[in-house]
């Protein structure tokens, strides 16, 4: 169950006046749409109502995902959705784009606290450690953080919900692909419209199936 435990325990170590943000991203490994990372600063002390309820948001519903993203911009002290594009990720390679989105919510988070305010983050990945350090010094990189803190699991719940409407909205000028349930991963009627149809303008072009399908 995740909770706020490690949130506590960051801020803790941190003297003067400090917040935490959790930070999920949702896309990577798709073979069309944007990296879509979200990121969310959490009040201390009025969160009961949600200890329960916030589950990684790969769990829950796509109804219940809706539901509790409105629940947590509303309760949250900061909050920020920031994408990349399937162009981004193909100039510079998923790895880099990756940080680039993780960056862009960090930043935009941290325009809307105080300046005299530090802010540490809570990033779902050990492979993340290096970008971690650079944020704060008391800033965490751990696998399956959505499981273990409420503030990256709630972040995680408004990136998964930002990007499902972009990949649905993406079908409806795109048709054909099945993005109302793969939302742009790599499925057997995804693979299937790509060979037939052949990749669109939000395909990523660095993924080896979206390639093979172009040059055919």
């Amino acid at each position: 169950m995740n909770n706020f435990s490690i949130e506590g325990s960051i801020l803790s170590r941190i003297d003067g006046p400090a917040a935490v943000v959790g930070i999920d991203e949702v896309g990577n490994g798709a073979w069309a749409g944007p990296i879509v990372a979200g990121a969310v600063i959490l009040p201390r002390g009025k969160l009961k109502g949600l200890y329960a309820e916030i589950k990684d948001s790969k769990r829950l519903s796509a109804t219940r995902r809706v539901q509790l993203a409105a629940r947590i911009r509303s309760a949250a002290t900061a909050y920020a959705v920031r994408a990349v594009t399937a162009h981004e990720i193909d100039a510079t390679g998923q790895a880099w784009a990756r940080k680039r989105v993780i960056l862009l919510a960090f930043d935009a988070v941290l325009d809307d606290i105080p300046e005299d305010c530090e802010l540490a983050a809570i990033l779902d990945g050990r492979d993340l450690k290096k970008l971690a350090a650079e944020l704060h010094d008391e800033s965490i990189a751990t696998n399956k953080a959505d499981d273990r803190s409420l503030s990256v699991a709630a972040a995680s719940i408004l990136a998964k919900v930002a990007r499902d409407h972009l990949m649905h909205a993406f079908d409806e000028l795109y048709p054909g692909y099945g993005w109302l349930t793969n939302v742009g991963y790599g499925t057997p009627d995804h693979a299937e419209a790509l060979a037939q149809l052949g990749p669109t303008a939000i395909h990523r072009r660095s993924v080896r199936p979206v390639a093979i399908a172009e040059r055919q």
